[in-house]
């Protein structure tokens, strides 16, 4: 009976469709759409297949020419599907690259960009061991250099730069502000050569005001550092004042002054420095209020005012400046410096715990000397200043203290040091 009931239900319903014009033409066309879109879908896909077969990495090379980005990631995807593109990898990873150096560019976060840089040099330095091709050499050994010294990678960034530069490219402006950049803040800095770099981007009379007024700043810092004071302030002076200018100058101003307020102590204990360090004192306020939105400026000017402080014999007052770096901007170059110049205040006023967990806050923060970078306490200067912090600890037979610092020395000192 559940048999013949079915076959009854199923003629039924054949019989009902046969039976019903619109149904069976509602069928047939159905049939027809699904053979049609099935074709369709196959010429789609053929035509793809076709596609992918012609486009070239010269197609590529060419979508980043014309800095199409979405033109590159899409012509090397279809690359990729070739047989053979093994044989492009170093001209494909170089477009990859390319590409991700410009859209990092864009991004608004420090820490962002400079991670977006870093994966873009990452991609660049497979190219190059894979080898430049399509006579991208010259502008591959550009990008990666630009990119390492973005990406705060200094010392790897001067061998790309210096190859690309020594093919004399048309605009060498470029490359020697980068290999000006990183010599200057590579672990073992050498700022004869930085200087030189420096005066060959001076020495072209096509950059921008803003180009210029940047290369004048680096050379004051960079004078600054080699404790030529009075080369570095009349650098400073010869700086065109801008809205954007005047903070830095301001800062640079008071920076020199203390410096050879320093320099003077040094050479005399005696020597009086009070009108030197007020002077500085009178720069680095203005530079704090010429900065609208508190940035680099202001947080550096912070700093050097518990220095100016400190070197006053204001003990209290530079303690304040510093805590107030630290809590303001813990996270930052000033911050670390700020924390490390407070530790040995405490230090010296008897506060042992709390200098101890300042000192042991730069070791962890301080990180692999590869990627420190600090031109407020570079790291060679760290380093002196945390090892006679644990002499000091030593000889007034603190070990206890003495010991929990060595335990945080790596990766900061290598194991030879903390040995």
């Amino acid at each position: 009976n559940a048999d013949s009931r079915g076959r009854k239900a199923w003629a039924g319903g054949r019989g009902g469709t046969a039976g019903n014009p619109l149904c069976s033409a509602a069928v047939g066309v159905t049939l027809l759409v699904m053979i049609f879109g099935t074709l369709a879908g196959w010429i789609y896909l053929s035509s793809v297949a076709a596609d992918a077969d012609k486009v070239t990495l010269d197609d590529a090379l060419a979508a980043w020419d014309e800095r199409d980005l979405d033109g590159v990631q899409d012509a090397i995807r279809r690359l990729q599907n070739k047989s053979g593109f093994d044989e492009i990898l170093g001209g494909a990873l170089f477009a990859l690259g390319a590409v991700k150096s410009e859209t990092a560019k864009g991004e608004k976060s420090a820490t962002r960009q400079r991670n977006e840089f870093l994966i873009s040099s990452r991609y660049l330095e497979e190219a190059s061991a894979h080898g430049f091709t399509h006579g991208r050499l010259e502008e591959g050994m550009r990008l990666l250099g630009e990119t390492l010294v973005r990406s705060k990678q200094f010392a790897k960034a001067i061998k790309p730069l210096s190859e690309a530069l020594a093919r004399e490219p048309a605009d060498p402006t470029p490359l020697h502000r980068w290999l000006a950049q990183a010599y200057s803040y590579s672990k073992s800095p050498d700022l004869a050569l930085a200087l030189d770099h420096n005066q060959a981007v001076l020495a072209d009379p096509a950059i921008t005001p803003d180009e210029r007024a940047d290369a004048q700043l680096m050379r004051a810092q960079l004078l600054e550092r080699q404790q030529r004071f009075a080369d570095a302030m009349a650098v400073v002076g010869g700086i065109s004042a801008t809205p954007t200018t005047r903070p830095w100058i301001e800062l640079l101003s008071g920076q020199v002054q203390l410096g050879q307020a320093r320099q003077a102590q040094a050479k005399n204990p005696d020597a009086d420095i009070t009108s030197s360090v007020a002077q500085a004192q009178t720069h680095l306020q203005a530079a704090r209020q010429l900065e609208t939105i508190p940035s680099v400026v202001t947080r550096r000017a912070m700093l050097l005012e518990g220095v100016a402080q400190r070197m006053s014999g204001n003990q209290r007052a530079a303690l304040q400046w510093f805590a107030d770096t630290r809590k303001a901007y813990g996270s930052t170059p000033e911050g670390l410096a700020a924390i490390l110049f407070e530790a040995e205040l405490l230090e010296q006023a008897g506060q042992l715990s709390a200098a101890l967990a300042g000192y042991r806050r730069v070791l962890k923060s301080a990180g692999e000397p590869s990627v420190y970078h600090n031109d407020m306490l570079p790291l060679a200067e760290l380093q002196s200043r945390l090892s006679q912090a644990v002499i000091r600890l030593a000889s007034d037979e603190q070990y206890v203290g003495a010991l929990s610092l060595l335990d945080h020395f790596r990766p900061l000192f290598a194991a030879s040091r903390q040995l």
